[in-house]
């Protein structure tokens, strides 16, 4: 019966069993590999806050090789921009490598200016290489999720924003 059909398997999970009995750290999956990153002003703004560039790379020493550059304007997010300029102030204008371009929230002085964690704009990395393998990845029983997942973790970023005072915010989150 079912002994029988086991036999041939016995040695192979006394093995298993003591491999299992060992001091070893269960891997822990996450659900979800983070797919985007950015900024957001962790502080309020007087006006409407203004982001002329924003650089993001995946060393630590901002090496141009790990500039995190989007495949094109649709992986760029950003949470609004003024209707009356957002012809030349959406948020692609804050990643194009151009200083005199810029990204301007959806705020007014007038309308007492941006509310501490409400504005921000980031990238979708789900188009890069790295991503596309720690989600593949990420299915796998034995996986070896975490070098992967540090390939992909933004580690250095560069931001450019407004000099003027009621443009500009003093207390940025990643």
């Amino acid at each position: 019966g079912a002994l029988t059909r086991l036999w041939p398997l016995w040695p192979w999970l006394l093995v298993f069993v003591d491999v299992v009995a060992q001091d070893v750290a269960p891997v822990v999956i996450p659900r979800q590999i983070p797919r985007r990153v950015g900024i957001t002003n962790h502080a309020p703004t007087p006006g409407a806050w203004v982001v002329h560039e924003v650089k993001m790379y995946f060393t630590d020493t901002c090496d141009e090789a790990s500039l995190l550059e989007p495949g094109d304007v649709t992986d760029i997010y950003d949470t609004g921009t003024r209707l009356e300029t957002a012809l030349y102030t959406a948020g692609p204008y804050a990643m194009d490598n151009v200083l005199w371009t810029n990204w301007t929230a959806d705020c007014m002085v007038q309308l007492g200016g941006c509310a501490a964690k409400t504005q921000g704009v980031g990238i979708d990395i789900a188009f890069t290489e790295g991503y596309a393998k720690a989600v593949a990845e990420k299915e796998n029983v034995w996986s070896v999720l975490g070098p992967l997942l540090e390939a992909i973790t933004v580690k250095c970023i560069q931001i450019w924003q407004s000099d003027d005072v009621y443009e500009k915010c003093d207390d940025i989150s990643i």
